[in-house]
């Protein structure tokens, strides 16, 4: 599988956000004995980053997928969720039996017609009130890309949150709000202090069963959500490679 990734006289892709792309690539590694190759086209337009990419399959050709965001790693985290979802839909037409992943993925999407949730990791959620700049500190001892935790805040009030690290410098949030809602932050690391910095989205808690907030990552452009499950407790679900899953409560 041939990986290009180009930018635009307005865009500069650097290093970091090639290595960044390419770590994500791994999700699809499950299907690359039937891609050919894999076009990334990045581009800037009045604060609005923009990825077009161009995904040829060995039997049937070419297909472009296009997405947008206010920050250029979440469009690249969007880009790579619909190019995984365009890979599955697709497994229909998708026949290559010397891959022996192939049937192995294709029962598990079937699994989802015959209302069944898809093997999930369930992971448990720090319950120990813990804040912000412990927590992150706690995540990069632990070397891990995912951290829940309960978040103690300034208010002293605490409830579940969520890290998301890229690498040690960029580093999202998940955080509850007064509303009861939860929205998704970039992290400011300083010298001596962790601050909140731009907003990338905000999440309404919805009650779902699990395969309900499965299936409703497969529409979305994220790969990850928040949901409430029957109890009413908060679980941080996200879709890992080859409809894998990992539910963090």
């Amino acid at each position: 599988m041939q990986v290009t990734i180009q930018g635009s006289k307005n865009f500069h892709v650097s290093d970091r956000m090639k290595e960044y792309i390419n770590k994500k690539l791994v999700k699809l590694n499950y299907f690359k004995n039937t891609i050919n190759d894999i076009n990334f086209h990045l581009d800037a337009e009045k604060h609005i980053f923009k990825i077009s990419s161009i995904l040829t399959f060995k039997k049937f050709g070419p297909t472009k997928i296009e997405t947008s965001a206010e920050e250029m790693y979440t469009a690249i985290d969007k880009i790579i969720h619909k190019l995984d979802t365009k890979i599955q839909r697709e497994k229909s037409r998708i026949q290559d039996h010397n891959n022996p992943g192939h049937m192995e993925i294709v029962e598990k999407l079937d699994n989802h017609e015959i209302a069944q949730a898809e093997p999930t990791r369930f992971i448990e959620l720090e319950q120990k009130p813990t804040t912000l700049s412990d927590a992150v500190l706690q995540m990069k001892m632990k070397n891990i890309d995912y951290y829940g935790f309960t978040l103690l805040d300034e208010d002293e009030k605490f409830a579940p949150a969520l890290l998301r690290k890229l690498d040690d410098e960029m580093i999202f949030l998940f955080k509850k709000e007064k509303n009861n809602n939860y929205s998704e932050y970039i992290l400011k690391i300083l010298k001596d202090n962790i601050k909140l910095d731009k907003k990338i989205r905000e999440i309404e808690l919805k009650k779902m069963t699990l395969l309900e907030a499965q299936r409703f990552i497969l529409k979305d452009e994220f790969y990850y959500n928040i949901f409430l499950d029957n109890d009413n407790k908060i679980n941080f679900l996200l879709k890992e490679s080859n409809n894998k899953w990992d539910l963090i409560s």
